[in-house]
């Protein structure tokens, strides 16, 4: 005896498969396909796609993009850049013996009000006083702040991706250090209460006098590098300079061979 069919409550909706596309950054390069029943239901879908797909170069494949569909045209939808992330093993390559690694997380805001979060990740040539690395951070952080403030984020983004920001940063802290490498380990755009804080920190920094041009040392720094090559130069001093008992030892040897060549 046949079995029933099951009755299906409601309308069945099918399901079709629509594009995503870049925006004008990447020339509408084709991101992927998703399955919708409705075009307008691509909203605010996410996806990751690696820059070596979108560049055809090689060389960018340690390089991950965050994409979010902000608009929907002709049945596609159009996303944008809302990330961008380094992998592991690439900046795994960058760390050698004798080294210092320095990370860090910085907040900031463009010019056309979007907040962002930055980890910048750096490599010395060769190891630093802790002072040194402070400095260094401290300089970064001004970079960016600067830099961020000064572009809209679609300019801001596209110099992370062609590397212009890194060779500014590696310009920023030649004089107080020089580094082997300096990659954005992540970037995402951030919002709520700490958009607010941002907010005033940006209105803070602008009240505040204009700050020296970033390839002349501030008093606070050239007195730390002062101190550390003082205290660099401290161990050489002291090398030279022979012991007290070994001067007066040698000196009666050389009284006493004289005595007997006498």
């Amino acid at each position: 005896m046949a079995k029933a069919q099951p009755q299906i409550k409601g309308k069945l909706i099918k399901k079709q498969w629509h594009s995503i596309v870049a925006g004008k950054d990447f020339n509408s390069a084709d991101l992927g396909e998703t399955l919708a029943a409705d075009p307008s239901s691509m909203m605010h879908r996410q996806l990751t796609v690696n820059l070596a797909n979108l560049t055809g170069d090689i060389r960018q494949q340690g390089i991950s993009l965050q994409f979010k569909v902000s608009e929907i045209r002709d049945g596609k939808g159009i996303a944008g850049v809302t990330g961008y992330e380094a992998s592991a093993s690439q900046l795994h390559r960058l760390v050698r013996r004798g080294v210092e690694r320095l990370d860090d997380s910085i907040e900031c805001m463009t010019s056309d009000g979007v907040t962002i979060k930055i980890k910048p990740f750096a490599v010395t040539k060769s190891a630093v006083s802790k002072s040194k690395l402070r400095l260094m951070r401290a300089r970064l952080r001004e970079a960016l702040r600067a830099e961020s403030a000064k572009t809209t984020y679609s300019d801001f983004m596209q110099s992370v991706i062609s590397h212009k920001l890194q060779s500014l940063l590696k310009d920023a802290t030649r004089k107080i250090y020089p580094l082997r490498a300096i990659e954005i380990r992540k970037l995402v755009i951030i919002g709520g209460e700490k958009q607010t804080e941002v907010k005033k920190q940006r209105k803070a920094a602008e009240k505040a006098k204009p700050s020296e041009p970033a390839d002349e040392l501030k008093a606070d720094e050239k007195a730390a590098l002062a101190t550390d090559a003082a205290e660099e130069e401290k161990p050489a001093k002291r090398a030279e300079q022979p012991a007290p008992k070994a001067e007066k030892e040698s000196a009666a040897e050389d009284k006493k061979s004289s005595e007997d060549a006498q």
